[in-house]
């Protein structure tokens, strides 16, 4: 005895005559509908070029910028002022915290490898200096994305003791 769902496969993957009909009438009448549809827009003196879609933006980012490159483009160390002032805060390394009477300062080096000293309040470039510990140095960097919702952070750099030292 045959089971039913096995004489459906059967039939199924046959398909029979019927079932190549179906597919030629659904193709000829999706294809000729086609031209109806270009021909109706032609008689309906359609000559006029479409206009372009333009982007309105209403709030929202530009779908197009780039998210890496956000925020104001940084001027290069040659036209920046000189001493701490001219140094930012991602290209600091904390090379010393020394104890000054009853006060931290923290030595801190450049790009261009010069060392320079800091105290709290000091400005830097892109923020300024907000705590000085036995162990790191606590910055607030000012935040130049416009689209952020925070003006400015908190890096901490810690003081890296060398592997030979020890």
């Amino acid at each position: 005895m045959l089971h039913p769902r096995s004489t459906r496969s059967t039939h199924a993957s046959r398909g029979g005559p019927w079932s190549t009909l179906v597919v030629l009438v659904v193709a000829g009448s999706v294809i000729g509908s086609a031209p109806r549809v270009l021909g109706a827009q032609a008689a309906s003196g359609a000559d006029e070029p479409q206009s372009a879609y333009r982007y309105r933006a209403d709030g929202r980012r530009d779908p197009f910028r780039s998210l890496l490159a956000r925020g104001v483009d940084r001027p290069g160390i040659d036209s920046r002022p000189s001493g701490l002032p001219g140094v930012m805060i991602d290209e600091t390394t904390i090379k010393g915290i020394v104890l000054s009477g009853s006060t931290l300062v923290a030595m801190i080096s450049g790009p261009d490898g010069r060392t320079f000293t800091a105290h709290v309040d000091d400005d830097l470039y892109d923020g300024s200096v907000k705590q000085i510990t036995t162990a790191s140095v606590v910055f607030l960097q000012d935040v130049d994305d416009p689209l952020s919702t925070v003006k400015e952070r908190e890096v901490t750099r810690y003081l890296r003791v060398p592997e030979g030292s020890r």
